[in-house]
């Protein structure tokens, strides 16, 4: 995650590294940026995110923060 973070924040945006438990799947580190004004912008965050970081999934949560699960 603090990889995944370091490569986002060199990007232009703001990331906060994030944990979830997840029980039997163990600890997941999460990678969130938020403070978009609209889903539409978060959506186009992501689509940039994921283009420049390859490998990485984005989720769009309802607040318009954008996040990225890593183990």
């Amino acid at each position: 995650a603090e990889l995944i973070s370091k490569k986002v924040k060199f990007i232009g945006y703001k990331p906060r590294i994030a944990m979830a438990d997840l029980g039997k799947k163990g600890k997941w580190y999460r990678v969130v940026v938020d403070g978009f004004d609209t889903k539409e912008k978060a959506q186009k965050a992501a689509k940039n995110i994921s283009n420049k970081i390859k490998g990485t999934n984005c989720i769009i949560q309802g607040n318009a923060s954008i996040q990225k699960a890593a183990r």
